[in-house]
């Protein structure tokens, strides 16, 4: 799809959107997330089909939708096209990173996946590169550690540092990520870690 082309896909995605705002939000609040995703997805991927895409409630309870390229550059260009183009949607909040979640909030994010997973058991060893800028992490959790394939666990890791994090943030910050099942001693609750990397950048 040419420059052109992208900037009319994003235009009719955000002229469908604002026309269905008010059926979506019903669906949100009702949880009615099959529709939601039948009615979204096919939008979204007239875009792009590699596109992630989230709808729920921001910090002030608003109906939200995040429109997210998840770390892959080629389509970083395209989710900024997106929101570039965005409209103003009574009602509804739009972000192009995905935004820090309550603990309780992404565990059950993570169930719906098909993870029951306990945030206050995962643990994060951070190893901090000043020449790189960047903080190096491994991600401690026997349950994350048996996710097969590869390419699903680095998925899930990612979606769970996303959600404690923020996805600007991890872009931002964090380097290579890897899993292990054991931990080290230096290893800190994995809810802890917002905290550090704030400290680490002085607020």
């Amino acid at each position: 799809m040419d420059r052109q082309g992208l900037e009319t896909a994003c235009t009719e995605f955000w002229d469908w959107f604002v026309a269905n705002a008010t059926n979506l939000r019903s669906l949100l609040e009702s949880g009615q997330t099959e529709r939601l995703e039948q009615e979204i997805s096919p939008r979204v991927d007239k875009v792009d089909p590699e596109i992630a895409w989230e709808v729920g409630r921001d910090e002030a309870g608003q109906a939200s939708i995040t429109l997210t390229a998840e770390g892959n550059p080629r389509l970083r260009a395209i989710v900024e096209c997106l929101f570039r183009n965005r409209k103003s949607i009574p009602d509804w909040t739009v972000y192009s990173y995905r935004q820090p979640k309550t603990r309780s909030a992404l565990e059950a994010l993570l169930r719906s996946q098909g993870y029951d997973l306990n945030l206050e058991d995962v643990f994060v060893s951070p190893a901090i590169a000043p020449s790189k800028h960047r903080v190096d992490v491994t991600v401690v959790s026997p349950e994350l550690a048996s996710v097969e394939p590869d390419s699903e666990r680095t998925r899930v890791t990612f979606f769970i540092l996303d959600g404690l994090l923020g996805e600007d943030l991890v872009e931002g910050l964090i380097g290579s990520v890897e899993v292990a099942a054991t931990k080290e001693k230096k290893a800190m609750p994995i809810t802890k870690m917002q905290g550090f990397l704030k400290e680490l950048l002085g607020g």
